[in-house]
């Protein structure tokens, strides 16, 4: 039985490789939450996102992106690929590339913080000036250095997990923001399956430190 269950294994492994070879490094996390606070006095929503409306998005990165700023142990900036969100059902849905989407991974002894978002791009006749998800850690012990997470970093290590939207309808040139609070992150389910499947091939990443 272990050894079907190991070439099982191996071949799911192989046909997931050989059907994406080009993006085998790629991948993609799934975020999603709930809307605390809308701050738009001017009504540039026109009311399409209220408190208590869902959210969730999505965003894609790959895992051998190098740190932008190598000489400094304590912080790490990743280019990424996407960072997409839907808010209230489509009330607002934005999407970046990879010209306006980072990761940032910060690991000091005043505390732990990992964002993922896009800056100062237009996308679905909104201007966005910030969009992240962040977490953060001021008991310092949320990771242990500045690398780029491979796997979601776990919510309950992190007392603030938060969404922040700051936009201007290109339309009306209103501006507004939002606040939410991220209640789940975790793989794309392909690359769950590719984690599950292949990890017994697949050597561990070196660290970087």
């Amino acid at each position: 039985m272990l050894n079907k269950r190991f070439m099982a294994a191996a071949v799911l492994t192989v046909a997931v490789f050989a059907a994406a070879p080009a993006s085998a490094g790629l991948i993609t996390f799934e975020f999603a939450g709930v809307i605390d606070t809308v701050s738009d006095p001017d009504n540039a929503l026109d009311g399409a996102v209220q408190v208590g409306d869902p959210f969730s998005g999505s965003y894609t990165f790959d895992s051998d992106t190098p740190d932008s700023y190598p000489g400094d142990p304590g912080f790490g900036q990743y280019q990424s690929h996407s960072f997409a969100i839907n808010i209230a059902g489509g009330g607002l849905a934005v999407d970046a590339g990879p010209d306006d989407s980072q990761i940032l991974v910060s690991n000091e002894t005043y505390g732990d913080q990992y964002s993922s978002g896009a800056f100062g791009f237009e996308s679905s006749g909104v201007g966005v000036n910030e969009l992240e998800i962040r977490l953060a850690d001021n008991t310092a012990t949320a990771f242990d250095s500045d690398a780029l997470p491979v796997t979601p970093p776990e919510l309950s290590a992190f007392s603030w997990r938060t969404m922040f939207f700051n936009g201007v309808v290109l339309a009306s040139d209103l501006e507004f923001n939002l606040y939410g609070t991220v209640t789940s992150l975790v793989p794309e389910p392909t690359v769950l399956l590719l984690l599950v499947a292949g990890m017994p091939f697949i050597p561990r990443r070196a660290q970087r430190r």
